[in-house]
């Protein structure tokens, strides 16, 4: 049978977020698995179904990767393959290519088909709920609370020190998934669709691929104590408002570079004054000094530490903050449209 091997790599490409490389934690967990038209891929976190774009009968589990760089060593666009017992055989010209298929299991086919969606399918907007997923991310969060909760209506995300929310506009299930899982759901723009099937969440892209993303116990997440801090926080008067600007972004990424260390965190110190916000930053290898005119307090001058890390992610997202202080530390309320993050400075 002859195959397109630039629309075979492009239905794998689609699936290898499903995989896991590397040392493998999950049994077959770094395979793909060809049946009834569909490609599938899982592991402990996500799973990940493609159908075919071209019409073959082939059927087995092969090495994901393995296959995948297979593809795209050979030459030339199109090629030919056989079954044969329990290999697939690739011939290209004077080459030949025997993958050997892994042997199936039937519990691993009942796990795909346990996971077939049904036609309940939720309309979301992809964009947005991309850019939700950009603004809660935090792939370093390693506390009890990383991944990112959904609590019908928003997205949130915490690690105790910082509180992200979008809200989605439309109501869907409560949901709460692992950082891995945001990770490869940040390379999908193209979401249509939502639905919850047991324990999973399973988005649909416009190509008909459907992602299945593994929920953690909700009941555990704190939603009533962060929504709690969310509201008491913005509710109160603020000190001072301002914007952060190109410019302001443009020096912290410099400072960056000599940022000191303060209880974990890469820092840089802010102080802003009537004529403007100095920006600096110190470490045993050197210092940094820079001065921003056009964020300015003309009532109160501030002196105030942060995770640079922290400043360096609100670049590109937000602009508009305010301080909202409280007897131990001052609060930083940054809102764009749907969205808000708040943080402290580092004492």
């Amino acid at each position: 049978m002859k195959m397109n091997r630039l629309k075979l790599m492009a239905d794998l490409n689609k699936v290898l977020p499903g995989i896991t490389t590397g040392k493998t934690i999950l049994e077959d967990a770094d395979t793909a698995v060809f049946r009834k038209g569909h490609i599938y891929t899982y592991n402990s976190a996500i799973s990940v179904d493609v159908k075919n774009s071209q019409d073959f009968d082939l059927e087995g589990v092969v090495k994901a990767q393995d296959f995948y760089e297979c593809l795209t060593k050979l030459p030339n666009d199109d090629f030919e393959i056989t079954q044969e017992d329990s290999v697939w055989v690739l011939k290209d010209g004077k080459i030949k290519v025997k993958i050997r298929l892994i042997p199936s299991k039937p519990e691993l086919f009942k796990k795909f088909d346990s996971l077939n969606p049904t036609e309940n399918w939720t309309a979301i907007d992809g964009a947005d709920f991309n850019k939700a997923l950009k603004i809660c991310n935090m792939p370093k969060n390693n506390s009890k609370f990383s991944g990112i909760f959904c609590d019908g209506e928003n997205l949130i995300s915490t690690d105790s020190f910082t509180i992200n929310r979008y809200n989605l506009g439309n109501s869907i299930q409560k949901f709460w998934i692992s950082n891995s899982a945001v990770s490869e759901l940040l390379k999908w723009t193209n979401f249509t669709d939502i639905q919850f099937n047991k324990m999973w969440i399973q988005f649909k892209s416009s190509d008909e691929a459907v992602f299945s993303v593994r929920s953690l116990d909700v009941e555990s997440f704190p939603i009533d104590r962060i929504s709690s801090i969310i509201t008491s926080t913005i509710e109160k008067d603020s000190s001072f408002e301002s914007e952060f600007t190109p410019e302001f972004f443009e020096a912290v990424e410099r400072a960056a570079v000599f940022s000191g260390e303060n209880d974990g965190h890469s820092t840089v110190d802010l102080n802003i004054t009537s004529t403007g916000t100095e920006i600096s930053s110190a470490r045993m290898s050197g210092e940094y000094d820079e001065v921003v005119d056009n964020i300015t307090s003309e009532n109160q001058d501030f002196r105030l530490t942060f995770d640079v890390e922290l400043l360096q992610s609100c670049s590109g997202l937000f602009s508009k903050f305010k301080f909202i202080e409280n007897s131990t530390a001052i609060f930083v309320v940054l809102t764009v449209d749907k969205a808000i993050k708040i943080f402290s400075s580092i004492v």
